[in-house]
This record gives C-alpha cells, sequence and structure tokens, in this order.
C-alpha cells in the first residue's frame, strides 16, 4: 500500500512539473520585442507596454488584471499543443505551439514561428541546435490553408485576415 501511494505521488509530481514547464501560463515576451509583456493567465491574455527604462524590472511588478495592462484582454483556450486565441471582430488565431528551453520557449509554429520567451529567460543559455530542430520539425507545419471559396493559399502572410485553416481533418478560422 504505501509503494503504491508513493508511486502516485512520484507520478503526480513528474506529470505537474511537466505541465507546468510547457505551459503557456505566465509572462511571456515576444522574441525582439522587448517593449511589450503579455501574461497568459486563466484563459486570459494580457498586454503591458514598456516606454523607458529597465523593462524587465518593470514587468516583474506587473501582475495580470493589475489595471496597468492596456484595456481590454484577448481569450485564450489551449488543447494540446494548439492555442486558439480570440483577437475579437471575427479575428481568431489557432496556431500549434513548441515548447523548447526547459518551457522557457514557445514557437507559434502556424504563425510563421513566431517566438515568446518566458520572462527572466536567457535565450543564450538555451541550446539553439535544439530549438532549431523543433521549429523546423516538418511533421508540425504540414497545415493548408484556404480562402473563403475554398481555394488553397500558397502564401498566408500576405493573404486576407479570413482564411479556413485545416489541421488533423479539423477546420478552423485563422486570422493573419
Amino acid at each position: 500500500m504505501k509503494r503504491s501511494l508513493i508511486g502516485a505521488i512520484l507520478l503526480l509530481s513528474t506529470t505537474n512539473a511537466f505541465s507546468q514547464a510547457n505551459s503557456i501560463e505566465g509572462k511571456w515576451k515576444m522574441q525582439n520585442f522587448d517593449n511589450t509583456l503579455y501574461i497568459f493567465e486563466n484563459g486570459e491574455r494580457f498586454t503591458y507596454y514598456c516606454t523607458a527604462g529597465n523593462c524587465d524590472s518593470l514587468y516583474n511588478t506587473f501582475e495580470a488584471g493589475d489595471g496597468n495592462h492596456i484595456p481590454g484582454t484577448e481569450d485564450y483556450s489551449v488543447s494540446n499543443d494548439t492555442i486558439t486565441m480570440d483577437y475579437h471582430f471575427g479575428n481568431i488565431l489557432v496556431t500549434s505551439m513548441v515548447f523548447s528551453c526547459e518551457g522557457n520557449i514557445v514557437t507559434f509554429v502556424d504563425q510563421s514561428n513566431l517566438v515568446y520567451v518566458r520572462l527572466g529567460t536567457n535565450i543564450d543559455d538555451c541550446n539553439s541546435v535544439s530549438i532549431t530542430e523543433e521549429t523546423q520539425n516538418p511533421s508540425l507545419t504540414n497545415s493548408k490553408y484556404y480562402d473563403l471559396l475554398g481555394r488553397e493559399i500558397e502564401d498566408i502572410t500576405t493573404y486576407p485576415i479570413h482564411s479556413l485553416y485545416i489541421k488533423n481533418g479539423m477546420k478552423y478560422m485563422k486570422a493573419k
């Protein structure tokens, strides 16, 4: 009985450690955009801006919903490796996420490999070879895009806001 209980506790603690490391919850900056912070918490994304000084120091003081964020939030949900964000007015983002650097870097694969870095992470400490391998995994980038008339779109970055996104047989509306 004791062995079963200890085994269950160890399993739960390992599962929680993994899910926390690969979670979008927390404070993130887009790579090369140090003046913007996003806090993902409980299905809402809050946006903060910093105009001068040590932004990271300021960002560490912010908490989700503390009134320092720009007005409004974006709702999001996560299912497995896919995040869906509602940018409002019919603009919905659906993209695969690939975590690396012990969960401190997340790449939005279907958005031209947009990279978010967890606040306080030194990218130089991460192994750039493993990041490159993960973001270039062809099985993660086999998505197809269609316009509203059903025509396949070759270059989604030059197309108007709404298109149809098909992944694993499921259809989604996609924002640019």
